[in-house]
């Protein structure tokens, strides 16, 4: 008997025992399990991350840097060169100064930039007028009226509006997209021909007609250009803006355009300059754009 009672309990401290070596041998298993999580996640899965956001952020810099180049060429060379807006004064004076011609009222006044143009005719206190559909490159319009609206010193007339520009890309717009080479002037010399022009005219023109300086030629890509090296096409490409105005003695339409027209089309360096607004004036008319040349 007390040998049997000395065996169970030698048997029952022996499961005890046992239970504990393998609570102590899973406890070590989960220590040793966290510590290789940690070790993993710490010096690998996070120098990882780190290392691939890097990579991201880098990339995503680099895509910043060549858009950024590839914006300022774009909105640089964005404009009408002097033919092109040549060819949409003629057409102008083919299809809308007629209109003028053939009502009373003696108001047109009008706003063109690189996509649209719009006219308005004012017309004389009692007049009645039927508003005729114009065509202009192929495409009809339909007129719409307005009134005074209040107190307002405003005659009553009628509109034409988002008359569309059918103009391609400027040349220099098109080679830049073409990913060709850009036949760009020389700054210097183009800066020393405004100065020399506007010298002859005198400071105070009667008709105006000179070449203001909004901003001279200048880049805010050239250290990108490098950084980026063979990623984009480095032209050495500098712009600046500027203005003319042709200050008529009337409200004469047609004579204000025909001036300006020729003005234009007798300027040395076109194809630096770049027109990007069209806009007539109180008895004139004013130009403003970019200009484009090469450091």
């Amino acid at each position: 008997m007390l040998e049997k009672l000395y065996f169970w309990k030698g048997g029952s401290g022996g499961g005890s025992s046992t239970i504990k070596l393998l609570l102590i041998i899973l406890l070590l298993f989960v220590l040793l399990a966290g510590a290789g999580a940690g070790y993993w996640y710490y010096y690998i899965y996070s120098p990882e991350q780190e290392q691939k956001a890097a990579q991201e952020a880098a990339k995503a810099k680099l895509q910043a840097d060549i858009s950024s180049v590839k914006n300022f060429y774009q909105t640089s060379l964005d404009g009408m060169s002097i033919p092109q807006t040549l060819s949409l004064f003629s057409e102008i004076n083919r299809e809308i100064l007629p209109l003028r011609l053939a009502f009373v009222g003696n108001g047109l006044t009008y706003t063109c930039d690189t996509k649209k143009c719009d006219f308005n005719f004012d017309l004389d206190n009692g007049v009645v007028a039927t508003y005729p559909v114009v065509k202009m490159w192929g495409k009809e319009y339909k007129a719409s009226p307005f009134l005074p609206k209040g107190k307002q010193e405003v005659k009553s007339g009628f509109q034409y509006t988002n008359v569309t520009l059918a103009l391609d890309d400027n040349d220099l717009l098109q080679a830049y997209k073409n990913k060709k080479d850009l036949s760009l002037l020389p700054c210097g010399e183009i800066v020393s021909y405004v100065t020399t022009y506007n010298s002859y005219l005198g400071k105070n023109p009667k008709k105006g007609g000179r070449i203001k300086f909004i901003t001279f030629p200048a880049t805010t890509v050239e250290v990108l250009e490098k950084q980026l090296g063979t990623q984009v096409h480095s032209y050495g490409m500098r712009s600046a803006t500027w203005e003319i105005e042709i200050k008529g003695d009337s409200n004469s339409v047609t004579r204000n355009m025909t001036d300006m027209q020729m003005l234009l089309y007798k300027q040395s360096y076109r194809s630096a300059f770049l027109i990007r607004k069209i806009a007539s004036t109180d008895k004139g008319i004013k130009v403003s754009g970019g200009l484009v040349c090469k450091a």
